[in-house]
């Protein structure tokens, strides 16, 4: 999704998609961290999207407009501060800086794309248990226990993660639009893969 510095762009002025930060009229207006690996998933979708051709073009826009940054706690930072007018980044990197920062110094916000567009992708954060773990049982109940109640309302409630709570009867961090608000891009965790294509390409378009 985008962060965007309210007092340098309003919402109507964003790009109708993100494939749009692409184009000539974004030049030295965006930021973005290719290499954190928060970005991969997002380009891992566009490739699922448009193929492995349009995307490249799609980065080689993105060198040519972006500012680059180390991640995305600089991209937001940059945004807040106006050294950009926007920037690409997960949700929750907006929320701990409002945490810090309080109303008053935040002087960005975020802007959700809606009606499937790649802007509106959702990440899961996923665990598993490897094959060769020595407790196996144990990790079991570690799993268990990290999807109970308990845990997901000890995660929503921390002001640290600001992510989706996945157990039914606990409620996001007030901060997080509703989840039942949001209209994400339909896809699968089989089509986006294991992120190594995304990376070629990033190589590719000289972004990492």
């Amino acid at each position: 999704m985008l962060a965007y510095n309210t007092g340098k762009i309003q919402p109507s002025q964003l790009p109708p998609s993100l494939f749009d930060l692409a184009k000539p009229e974004w030049k030295g207006k965006i930021g973005i961290a290719p290499s954190d690996a928060d970005f991969l998933p997002l380009v891992s979708a566009v490739i699922a999207l448009k193929g492995p051709e349009q995307t490249l073009q799609w980065l080689k826009g993105l060198k040519t407009n972006a500012q680059i940054f180390d991640d995305d706690e600089g991209v937001i930072a940059a945004v807040n501060r106006g050294g950009v007018a926007t920037g690409v980044i997960n949700n929750y990197y907006w929320a701990r800086l409002h945490a810090e920062l309080g109303d008053t110094a935040t002087r960005s916000a975020l802007y959700h794309y809606g009606n499937g567009d790649v802007g509106g992708l959702v990440n899961v954060s996923s665990a598993a248990i490897m094959k060769n773990a020595h407790n196996a049982a144990g990790a079991q109940q570690f799993l268990k226990y990290l999807v109970s109640e308990r845990a997901q309302a000890l995660m929503a409630e921390s002001r640290i993660s600001y992510e989706y709570p996945l157990h039914a009867g606990v409620s996001p961090d007030p901060l997080l639009k509703p989840f039942d608000q949001l209209q994400p891009l339909t896809i699968t965790l089989e089509q986006l893969g294991d992120d190594s294509q995304a990376g070629k390409l990033l190589r590719q378009a000289g972004l990492i």
